[in-house]
């Protein structure tokens, strides 16, 4: 890490763990930026799913309730877990 870096010490918060967003987050951790991520968990549609457990296994991964009041079908209207991912 470059002390010198543009990008060093700045708190960024990352929306979506998509391709680009896992790709974001790498970058920016090596220019030394502290980085919070947020994604839908992916176990609110498969309990099973383990995928960013794994990838970020040594971070810090909170998993909090967050309403929706928009989704195609009706139903699944309401609280969904989030996962936020500190890599500090």
């Amino acid at each position: 890490m470059d002390k010198h870096d543009i990008m060093s010490g700045l708190r960024v918060l990352v929306f979506g763990m998509a391709r680009s967003g896992i790709a974001a987050v790498s970058l920016l951790r090596m220019r030394g930026a502290y980085v919070i991520a947020s994604n839908s968990d992916p176990k609110n549609v498969n309990e099973d799913d383990n995928f960013f457990d794994k990838l970020y296994s040594r971070h810090k991964i909170f998993r909090i309730g967050a309403s929706r009041a928009i989704n195609s079908v009706g139903k699944s209207r309401g609280k969904i877990s989030e996962l936020l991912i500190a890599s500090y």
